[in-house]
């Protein structure tokens, strides 16, 4: 995950649109970018580069990084399987996205292992504490439509929400 190019393709591999459309059944929209659009901060003319779903792109930066596909389908680089566990917290929507999302990933030879746990007692510790895990999946419902994130990315406790990496900006 050091490795740009292999992030951009895991990201470039996932039909996100499909998803919306049937795990959401339309009832949400592709995230483009690092905030939701009710945000203040959502600011699509500063978003400059868009992961539209492309397989043929996903295939070639892993090429580019090195990753060669294996005759089991798998790709590894110096010995090493482009393979790991997505955690993430239990329910049914989760569910069929790292399902969907391991399929997907099997096309371009990546090998993803979806792990469902608790979000309270597993996941956050795991995320905010230990740091033992490969990927996590997460996912928020903002509480209210004013797109306020203090609860994520609040500075005023460290202590509070998901502000792990202490960013903050008075500005």
């Amino acid at each position: 995950f050091q490795d740009v190019e292999v992030r951009q393709a895991l990201i470039y591999a996932l039909d996100r649109q499909a998803l919306v459309d049937s795990v959401l059944l339309g009832f949400g929209e592709v995230a483009n970018g690092t905030q939701p659009t009710l945000s203040e901060a959502y600011a699509p003319e500063l978003i400059n580069t868009v992961y539209n779903y492309d397989v043929d792109k996903a295939n070639a930066l892993l090429d580019s990084a090195g990753w060669v596909l294996g005759s089991d389908g798998v790709r590894a680089k110096d010995g090493v399987k482009l393979s790991f566990e997505i955690m993430y917290g239990a329910a049914s929507t989760n569910d069929q996205i790292a399902s969907a999302a391991q399929d997907y990933w099997k096309t371009i030879g990546v090998q993803a292992q979806p792990t469902s746990v608790d979000f309270d007692t597993v996941l956050v510790p795991a995320i905010t504490e230990s740091f033992d895990y490969q990927m996590c999946m997460l996912a928020f419902d903002w509480a209210s439509p004013s797109g306020d994130q203090s609860a994520m990315f609040g500075t005023a406790s460290y202590g509070a929400g998901f502000n792990f990496m202490k960013y903050s900006n008075p500005a």
